[in-house]
């Protein structure tokens, strides 16, 4: 389930679909970037109008997956596009029964 999350948030991000992205994430996300939820949206938003999405590879080769209860990691996500190349990780939780991106920081 979580890796089926993932897989369909990135390829909604490849395609640029930000609205269908951002259901895979939880109310309450944070990210070692200020703004939270509607931070993340709003800085895929401007990078899409600005073209730095196009062409946008994902990169889920190396992708491992750690539960621990409701609890869930999952990582490296590598992004190369026109702003560079970022890997992200994510950590998941389940909340009344489905798993949400919860936090996610890049490194």
């Amino acid at each position: 389930m979580i890796r089926g999350l993932v897989d369909d948030a990135m390829l909604a991000l490849q395609s640029q679909d930000i609205d269908a992205m951002m259901q895979n994430y939880s109310d309450t996300f944070e990210s070692d970037q200020p703004g939270g939820r509607d931070g993340l949206k709003e800085f895929f938003e401007s990078a899409k109008e600005k073209g730095f999405l196009d062409e946008l590879k994902v990169d889920l080769r190396s992708i491992e997956i750690a539960v621990d209860g409701k609890k869930a990691t999952a990582k490296p996500i590598g992004l190369e596009a026109q702003f560079g190349a970022l890997t992200l990780e994510l950590k998941l939780e389940k909340i009344d029964g489905s798993w949400m991106v919860t936090y996610q920081t890049q490194y």
